[in-house]
């Protein structure tokens, strides 16, 4: 049975679809020759790049051919395969909007391939290919989805929404959205009452806690891996160094090591369909943090991460968010 696709909800109930403004693009310009992006994931969704900052232009739906979708350890990428096509969004990236994007994706290698955008909208007749640029999980990390980890690593529920929902929005063909979307095993999405959090939640709990100051944080970073969420400082014992979690530790050592609360990064980076959309990180409410620290949770344990330790952490009023 195919997952229904829902229309977001703003923050004032609101069905969110049109009213996401595109980034200023004053503060931005699009490059020649141009920089082409090919997405078949979360990226393909209007509200993901919005979020993003990726200023884009000239979007249309489009095909990779002699390629296949597969979902290693949850997430959306592509591998060769002869006579079988991977549909999605080419777009027009501006050189900002482009560094957005690689670091949003972290873990993945960048390659080019041509893709064909549908003409007039039918995928059947297609326009001269473009050469963009798309990401492809490294060979040693990717996962036969018959195997044992294959299956045991399926994409979530919310993540096959985002992807349908951007999809439909730019014209895709319904067939395959409905097929190698909608159609895939997956994770239901987790709801409010079972939100797993780190050790410890509220200031009462917290006071509990060790505490570091932000000098000795910043200290321990050398060291250790280590990041901020919330009024936590969360310590990883043992380095995350196995091959299975080489993705996501590297997107961590770019968007959480070291760095500020990382609650709004996982906010924006990872949209939830089902929740009310914040544009803004003051408007975040504690169902939004909620959210944020399980699904980080959810990463650590689909990688068989060891989840870290739980501190205090006092920090400057200027660094409380990202």
């Amino acid at each position: 049975t195919s997952l229904p696709v829902e229309p977001y909800q703003r923050m004032d109930g609101n069905k969110q679809k049109d009213e996401i403004k595109p980034a200023d693009e004053e503060e931005d310009s699009f490059c020649t020759p141009p920089i082409y992006y090919f997405g078949f994931g979360a990226m393909a969704n209007p509200i993901s790049r919005r979020r993003r900052s990726v200023v884009s232009r000239d979007e249309h739906a489009a095909l990779l051919k002699d390629h296949k979708l597969t979902f290693s350890g949850g997430y959306a990428t592509v591998r060769p395969c002869p006579g079988e096509h991977v549909h999605g969004v080419v777009m027009e990236l501006t050189k900002a909007g482009w560094d957005s994007v690689t670091k949003a994706e972290t873990g993945y290698n960048v390659i080019q391939g041509k893709v064909f955008p549908y003409k007039n909208g039918n995928e059947q007749e297609q326009e001269t290919p473009l050469v963009a640029n798309l990401f492809r999980l490294p060979e040693h990390l990717e996962h036969d989805p018959d195997s044992e980890h294959g299956k045991l690593s399926l994409p979530t529920e919310r993540y096959l929404k985002v992807i349908a929902t951007g999809m439909r929005e730019h014209g895709v063909k319904e067939d395959y959205i409905k097929n190698m979307i909608l159609g895939v095993d997956f994770v239901p999405s987790t709801k409010p009452d079972q939100y797993q959090y780190f050790q410890t939640r509220g200031d009462q709990a917290i006071t509990s806690l060790p505490t570091f100051s932000w000098t000795e944080y910043q200290t321990i970073c050398n060291e250790k891996q280590a990041f901020v969420m919330g009024n936590r400082c969360l310590v990883f014992e043992e380095k995350v160094e196995h091959a299975e979690a080489l993705g996501i530790r590297r997107w961590m050592e770019a968007n959480l090591f070291g760095k500020g609360d990382c609650t709004w990064t996982i906010w924006t980076v990872f949209l939830e369909s089902d929740l009310p959309i914040c544009e803004q990180k003051e408007h975040m409410t504690e169902i939004h943090k909620q959210w944020a620290e399980n699904h980080l949770i959810e990463c650590f344990l689909k990688t068989n991460i060891q989840l870290p330790k739980a501190y205090g952490i006092l920090k400057p009023e200027n660094i409380l968010l990202q």
